[in-house]
């Protein structure tokens, strides 16, 4: 009876004293922010400056002090306390922030909006109300939801892809041969597949061949720039209409037809008269090289040289040389 009585007094001895020892947390701050609130593993344990006692482990400080309406600074440290050991933190809180509910508030009406955007058929706001269904952003998780608007995003894109490929949109219609194959939105179909994909590559080739006719009257043009810029005596034209104008009088027509009563510009053809018979012979060599080009009758350059020769001729060049001579 004696040895019953002493083991139940170990006993209650042993469950008595504590598992474990506290150790003291002193959280210190400015003035500035005086009175926030610690929470140490999510537990209220005073206002600031307060010394906390805390278990041995790793814990998880977090200060808050609210500064107007939905706003509030914030700190948080995770902290290792030993056991017996005193620790001192000193805190600095943030810059005014959102508090958590006000936070939740607002991303809740911004998942509104984009299930009413969605609705509306706004591609973008399927796309991120799919992630948030995903993440529970602004309402519950709901993986059915979250696949449910990613396939709704997925085929409304189909669908405009495919107006754009009937538009003649090159890209657009290599989109959808892919969808048709993969049934990305649509439903799989290798037929249609290989249907955009010839369309696409008809495209391509109609493509090809406009810009290529395109180069081609820009290169015309840009030839008959040349032949232009080398046909002599442009300005001659004009001096011989003066002279021809019956409405002057003898003496103005026989002072005008003196070679020192040359105009300025038929002095400047007459001085590049060399280099311009140059030019105009080497773009008559090219004429023959380039048969399949300048040698077509019905050609620009064709026409520009024959126009050349007509002005050459009517300008009457060997009696503007007599004259200077």
């Amino acid at each position: 009876m004696k040895k019953v009585v002493l083991i139940s007094s170990l006993l209650v001895l042993i469950t008595s004293f504590p598992a474990y020892s506290d150790s003291i947390v002193r959280v210190q701050c400015e003035e500035e922010d005086s009175g926030a609130e610690i929470y140490i593993n999510g537990n209220f344990v005073g206002e600031c400056p307060v010394d906390a006692p805390v278990k041995a482990g790793k814990a998880q400080l977090r200060a808050r002090k609210i500064v107007r309406d939905d706003y509030e600074k914030v700190f948080e440290k995770q902290l290792r306390v030993v056991d017996g050991v005193a620790q001192r933190v000193e805190i600095m809180l943030s810059a005014p922030q959102l508090t958590a509910a006000a936070s939740s508030k607002i991303k809740t009406a911004e998942t509104t909006a984009l299930l009413a955007d969605a609705e509306a058929g706004d591609i973008e706001a399927m796309k991120k109300l799919a992630q948030r269904y995903d993440a529970g952003v602004g309402t519950k998780k709901d993986p059915a939801k979250a696949e449910y608007w990613r396939n709704e995003a997925e085929a409304a894109t189909a669908q405009k892809q495919l107006r754009a490929a009937e538009a003649g949109n090159i890209e657009a219609m290599l989109d959808m041969a892919a969808r048709y194959d993969t049934g990305a939105g649509v439903k799989k179909d290798h037929s249609q597949a290989a249907l955009w994909r010839n369309k696409a590559d008809a495209a391509k080739l109609e493509k090809a061949a406009q810009e290529e006719l395109a180069k081609s009257k820009e290169k015309e043009i840009s030839r008959q720039r040349r032949v232009d810029a080398a046909a002599p005596f442009k300005n001659v034209s004009g001096y011989f209409k003066l002279l021809s104008n019956p409405n002057k009088g003898e003496a103005f027509t026989n002072a005008v037809s003196s070679p020192l009563f040359l105009p300025v510009s038929t002095i400047a053809d007459l001085t590049e008269l060399p280099t311009k018979l140059t030019d105009s012979a080497k773009i008559q060599s090219e004429a023959a090289v380039r048969p399949s080009t300048w040698g077509k009758p019905d050609s620009m350059i064709a026409r520009a040289s024959l126009q050349q020769k007509t002005t050459d001729a009517a300008a009457g060049t060997p009696q503007i040389i007599a004259a200077v001579k």
